[in-house]
């Protein structure tokens, strides 16, 4: 189970990708659009909950908030049903482990476990380079670095 866990947490890093919004519109972990000289983007990790505020440097433009909803629209229906059915084949993997199955079966399910996995990272990769295709040079910059902030934090 400690590989799984491992395994989980590695994850939830690329995951986090999916609970942030930058139109204030995320189904999974909304943001309040503020009038501060920063746009707060808020990630959210799996592995203990904890919600880290990232910010984008210069604030988005009203044109780039709409693009961001646009981008939001399309991608988090998507991203969301196959965290799901991600998270769904890693619990039939755990529950089967505890059974002393066949390595058969075992492959078989950890080869589905690989395809979900794979299905949600090229969703959340896909709209990630959506997202940073609205944003300026200087905000895509902005955002990398806290991105790095975070990916060192878990």
């Amino acid at each position: 189970m400690k590989i799984l866990n491992n395994s989980i947490r590695l994850f939830s890093v690329v995951l986090s990708f999916s609970v942030f919004s930058i139109a204030g519109v995320s189904a999974v972990t909304p943001f309040e659009t503020s009038s501060q000289s920063t746009e707060p983007l808020l990630a959210q990790t799996n592995t203990n909950n904890t919600t880290t505020q990232l910010t984008i440097k210069p604030p988005l433009t009203s044109e780039q908030k709409a693009k961001a909803k646009v981008i939001d629209a399309k991608y988090q229906p998507l991203i969301q049903a196959a965290a799901n059915k991600y998270r769904k084949s890693m619990q039939e993997l755990e529950a089967i482990i505890g059974t002393n199955p066949s390595d058969e079966v075992i492959r078989s399910k950890y080869n589905q476990v690989k395809e979900d996995r794979g299905e949600l990272t090229d969703l959340l990769i896909e709209s990630l380079i959506e997202v940073r295709g609205i944003l300026t040079p200087e905000q895509q910059a902005s955002l990398s670095k806290d991105i790095r902030r975070l990916l060192d934090t878990q």
